[in-house]
């Protein structure tokens, strides 16, 4: 006989008591099943209850640590859709920071600055947050200017400004920051000495690299910390101190692939090629990095060497990518191996890699330099518009200004100029010695003018030696003398001697007066340039 008992229906979504809820997504985010955390939100919703932001802060946090940004964007969605992301800023601070986070390793710029400007009184975390999301995204003016205006900072916040401008090309920004970071009350700590260093690698300065080591000496860090020894031993082989690099790195008790890398890289570069080798053969392990130093530190000065190790490399199953493409593609340039840089073409055709602006630049030297400047012409035309930066740009130029094409050179500046592409100072020179090479006196001088009331570059030595010598050439004497005392402190000699040359190789075959006045009463010696 059946009971007239009604059995009990299953509890529902939206019935179910908020604790279960609560304890389900707790134990989810606990266990580390964050797919499964962010699919239980949605009951949230559909009981008419809010998840609280304590846990919504550590989901988030979990998902950015785990470089799980699919799952954060879902995250992001839900807050959005439910409103919450609103309340983020009045109502949990954490939780407005992580979202700083996320919309910086999302590259969304302006969802981040908009969030940040309505936290009332961010933390010293939420400031750190975002001087390292400016850095990420390479916006310095912006970390700057909020490094300077933060009411209180650590030495977190001096390390990530001291990364942030070695990192994006101001060096000796990060270089003046650190010594300012030595005077202050605020310590240091192993990321400071590898950012410093950091910065070393790129200003190769010897004398300060050997000034941080006596420090790291005298407070201890030089061999407890393997990221600091590594970074000595980078810093030393880069400058070209490899007795020092050496010294360093037989000192370590630990070492590391970084370190094995940069002294092959040292002895490479310096043309040791044995010693290079050597270390090479001794390393425990080989990743791609080690290969590219190896290939990369040889190929301008044996480009055949480089080439033989390249193809020891493919053999080995090791894959190409972007750095030792650009450096092979610049060995068979210098030993004017053609076919060999049409094999490499041939394969990146196959393969429909993409590449980038290096690789392209060196494909169009590559085919300059060994005389088909037609295929280089073809390399380039290819490139599409947005594509082409100004390395690409600058190649294309110096290509067709090495073949004596200094009207087709301009052109090209022109059309560059034209698609709204910045020159900088190396492409200017590439324009004037286009110019001297075709002997296009007006059109160099209006360049060089340009320099800095267009371009907002004030010429350097080697633009007024090269329109000296564009001057000289055409016979314009009084012009270029006028020019000579126009140039920087110190570096009037070099133009003076720049003009004698261009009078013994031009036109003039009596050396002016006046040029011979200088070269007595600064006793340069020309010998060198004589006929």
């Amino acid at each position: 006989m059946r009971s007239s008992t009604p059995r009990p229906k299953p509890e529902s979504a939206s019935t179910r008591p908020a604790s279960c809820l609560l304890s389900l997504l707790s134990h989810h985010i606990s266990q580390g099943n964050l797919s499964l955390a962010i699919s239980s939100l949605p009951l949230f919703s559909r009981s008419g209850l809010r998840p609280p932001f304590y846990l919504l802060s550590s989901l988030l946090h979990r998902c950015l640590s785990s470089s799980s940004l699919h799952l954060a964007r879902q995250l992001y969605l839900f807050l959005r859709v439910s409103r919450l992301y609103k309340s983020a800023v009045p109502c949990s601070a954490p939780l407005a920071t992580h979202l700083l986070r996320f919309h910086f390793l999302n590259g969304d710029l302006c969802q981040a600055d908009k969030l940040f400007a309505k936290m009332p009184n961010p933390s010293l975390y939420s400031y750190n947050v975002m001087l390292s999301g400016y850095a990420r995204l390479g916006v310095m003016d912006c970390a700057k200017g909020l490094f300077d205006r933060m009411p209180y900072r650590d030495l977190v916040s001096w390390n990530t400004m001291i990364f942030a401008l070695a990192r994006n090309g101001s060096p000796y920004g990060a270089v003046d920051l650190y010594f300012r970071l030595r005077r202050s009350s605020y310590g240091y700590n192993h990321y400071t000495f590898t950012g410093v260093l950091h910065a070393c690698c790129q200003i190769l300065d010897s004398w300060l690299v050997k000034q941080i080591h006596k420090q790291l000496l005298i407070i201890g860090l030089c061999w407890t910390n393997l990221a600091i020894s590594s970074s000595l031993v980078n810093a030393y082989a880069r400058c070209g101190l490899m007795h020092d690099a050496r010294e360093v790195f037989d000192e370590m008790p630990v070492k590391d692939l970084v370190a094995w890398t940069a002294m092959v890289h040292g002895y490479a570069k310096c043309g040791n090629l044995e010693a290079a080798q050597k270390l090479f053969d001794a390393m425990p392990e080989r990743n791609l990095l080690t290969w590219n130093a190896l290939i990369g530190g040889i190929h301008f000065g044996h480009p055949i060497k480089a080439l033989d190790l390249f193809r020891r490399m493919l053999h080995m199953g090791f894959r190409l990518d972007q750095y030792n493409l650009s450096s092979s593609l610049n060995a068979c340039a210098r030993a004017r191996f053609i076919n060999f840089g049409k094999q490499i073409h041939g394969h990146l055709i196959r393969t429909n890699l993409k590449l980038n602006g290096p690789v392209l630049s060196s494909l169009i030297d590559m085919y300059s330099k060994c005389g088909d400047l037609a295929g280089a012409r073809h390399i380039f035309c290819r490139v599409s518009l947005d594509k082409r930066d100004i390395v690409v740009w600058c190649t294309m130029m110096s290509a067709l200004s090495q073949h004596g094409l200094g009207r087709e050179t301009l052109n090209l500046f022109n059309e560059m100029i034209r698609s709204r592409r910045r020159p900088n100072p190396s492409t200017l020179l590439i324009v004037l010695n286009a110019c001297k090479s075709s002997g296009l006196v007006q059109e160099g001088v209006r360049i060089f003018a340009e320099m800095e009331e267009k371009y907002g570059f004030a010429p350097r030595e080697k633009h007024f030696t090269c329109l000296i010598d564009l001057l000289a050439q055409a016979g314009l004497i009084a012009e270029a003398i006028d020019l000579i005392g126009k140039m920087p402190s110190g570096s009037s000699e070099r133009g003076w001697h720049s003009l004698f040359a261009s009078c013994k190789i031009g036109s003039c075959v009596k050396i002016p007066k006046e040029i011979e006045v200088v070269i007595t009463g600064t006793e340069l010696e020309f010998q060198e340039y004589a006929l």
